[in-house]
């Protein structure tokens, strides 16, 4: 993954990543690489009451992980006297990139389980993301307000909840389908990681190690 991120470093210094092609980049797994990648990982399981117990202890286990880290950051960025880049800090120390990254890792360390495990920690990771989360850019804005359907409804919970409903239903999925669906998501991580390595690479290098704050 760091060798990935050192490409997009090297192709954002070649410029082949002009204009808004990051963003479209980030949007593409957002709205596409990422619902795979849960569906995927979800189903990919063989259907088991006991699994599925395990799963929601995850989601149960990520609430309270994430309830605390969000704890720790408030307190934690308090000195900071620019109130945006507090709430950057703040957002940054609760919510991890554990989807993109995490998925992979669970997958190489653990098999297909760790997968499964990671996508209900993503649940929870979403809908406090687009609870709290949301709350945390409001402070001090008119213009960001909670919204229900967007809390419902994203690109996160949607492809969870169609993984677990065809998770539980039994809906056997013909092999290509499946193969199709985590080609698809595997899309994730390397694109990710490409667009991290680019955004580093538009930042002046001494603001990157003499910068406080991002410690």
């Amino acid at each position: 993954m760091l060798l990935v991120v050192v490409v997009g470093y090297i192709a954002q210094k070649l410029n082949f990543f002009p204009g808004d092609t990051r963003k479209r980049y980030s949007d593409l797994i957002i709205r596409i690489g990422q619902p795979f990648l849960i569906v995927g990982s979800i189903t990919s399981i063989e259907y088991s009451s006991e699994k599925l117990k395990d799963g929601f202890f995850v989601l149960l286990l990520g609430l309270a992980t994430i309830a605390l880290a969000g704890v720790i950051a408030f307190f934690e960025m308090l000195w900071m006297k620019n109130k945006d880049e507090r709430k950057i800090a703040e957002f940054g120390s609760m919510f991890s990139n554990c989807g993109f990254m995490g998925i992979p890792i669970l997958r190489a360390v653990f098999g297909d389980i760790g997968a499964f495990w990671a996508a209900f920690y993503l649940i929870a990771l979403n809908l406090c993301q687009w609870t709290y989360g949301i709350y945390i850019w409001s402070r001090g804005r008119d213009d960001i307000k909670l919204n229900l359907k967007s809390i419902l409804l994203n690109y996160g919970t949607v492809p969870s909840a169609i993984g677990i409903l065809l998770f539980v239903t039994r809906v056997p999925i013909p092999a290509p389908v499946l193969d199709s669906i985590n080609y698809v998501g595997s899309l994730c991580t390397p694109i990710s990681m490409l667009v991290i390595g680019a955004l580093i690479a538009t930042i002046e290098p001494k603001r990157l190690v003499t910068n406080v704050k991002i410690y």
